[in-house]
């Protein structure tokens, strides 16, 4: 991965483009330390699919923080709600965007009339 984000940031482009990694969906137990995987890449964004993910990020200080893994320095990036956090109505979107997403996703589950 960390090959594709660097070929991704050396394409020539007019636009800014941004790099934003997605997270697996579930995390086991064992599999804990993926969030470090995925940090040491220095994405623009991060694509949170789980609240003990989330969770995880905040207890590490939040978007825009930095940490230390293995003696590097790297931010945490922009937050991105995914729609497997299953928010589905106001008061849900709003603690989640209080705990430091940037931007939330509505649930799969939602109608068109209901987001509106």
């Amino acid at each position: 991965m960390k090959e594709a984000v660097s070929r991704i940031r050396k394409i020539p482009t007019t636009i800014t483009q941004k790099v934003v990694v997605a997270s697996p969906r579930i995390i086991k137990p064992d599999e804990s330390g993926i969030w470090r995987t995925l940090l040491r890449l220095s994405p623009d964004g991060l694509l949170v699919r789980s609240a003990g993910l989330l969770n995880r990020m905040v207890q590490l200080g939040g978007e825009g923080s930095t940490i230390t893994i293995d003696s590097q320095q790297v931010q945490i990036p922009y937050l991105i709600g995914d729609f497997s956090l299953n928010v589905a109505n106001p008061l849900n979107a709003y603690e989640y965007l209080q705990n430091d997403l940037s931007q939330a996703t509505a649930s799969y589950d939602l109608s068109s009339n209901a987001i509106l």
